[in-house]
């Protein structure tokens, strides 16, 4: 679509902005607040000057790991001159969904993912919208975009999709006891994550590179994540089982005190 325009939170899932440069769409990211919200004035000011064709929003959001308000999203979708996209790759970690104002917006559609629950190699992605929009988005869809492989693998998965809610269960479980434990290290801030991973940092961000690489040392690998948009920068981390995060939190410790 020539001059269309791609609207986002700021700071998001990357590929957002990647795959929008590579098809030569217009890409604007609406900066968050502080505490990693949507400016709900600044994102319609955004929606009015640009009329975006597509809204993206990730929900948990990557790389905040937090739920946007949903009565903002409601403002969103209500102004939208085109389609919302509601990206809930992380929702077996959240238990939220807005699956069901699909009922009410007949220009929103849900994506989800079986990446983050074990089946990232087959790169399946699913999705919900009204039967209408529903039909031109397959219109849209490459010929031969699943293989025999992956199909076999997706229905393997959601035959035992049971076992994906209880693995995703204890993940939540251990991301509590990973987030209270890391609130009890000296000089680390961390954020609430309705993900699979968290984000904490150093009280003197210019530490975040040393502690990286001391947990490096100690066979532990974390990201950076640089919240660039809000000029800030995390560590981000992702929840294992049990053993091992009760591993990368005794060195954290260590390397704290």
């Amino acid at each position: 679509m020539q001059n269309a325009t791609v609207l986002a939170p700021d700071p998001s899932f990357i590929l957002y902005r990647v795959f929008s440069e590579l098809y030569h769409v217009n890409y604007v990211g609406v900066k968050l607040q502080d505490d990693f919200e949507i400016n709900k004035v600044d994102f319609l000011m955004a929606i009015e000057q640009y009329q975006p064709a597509v809204i993206f929003i990730s929900y948990p959001n990557n790389p905040t790991a937090n739920l946007f308000d949903e009565d903002t999203i409601l403002e969103i979708l209500k102004n939208a001159p085109g389609i919302v996209v509601i990206d809930e790759a992380y929702y077996f970690f959240s238990n939220k969904t807005l699956i069901g104002l699909l009922s009410e917006f007949d220009n929103l559609v849900i994506i989800r993912s079986l990446s983050k629950v074990g089946f990232a190699g087959i790169r399946f992605g699913y999705l919900f919208a009204h039967k209408n929009l529903a039909k031109r988005i397959n219109l849209a869809r490459p010929l031969f975009n699943m293989n025999s492989l992956t199909k076999y693998c997706a229905d393997y998965a959601f035959a035992h999709y049971d076992q994906i809610i209880d693995l995703a269960d204890l993940i939540a479980i251990e991301r509590q006891r990973v987030f209270y434990g890391l609130k009890e290290i000296p000089k680390i801030t961390v954020k609430q994550s309705k993900t699979n991973f968290i984000i904490f940092k150093s009280i003197d961000s210019h530490n975040n590179a040393w502690i990286k690489e001391q947990l490096f040392h100690d066979k532990i690998v974390v990201a950076t994540s640089n919240l660039h948009s809000i000029n800030d920068s995390y560590l981000r981390i992702t929840v294992g089982e049990k053993n091992n995060n009760h591993y990368f939190l005794e060195k954290l410790k260590n390397i704290m005190s």
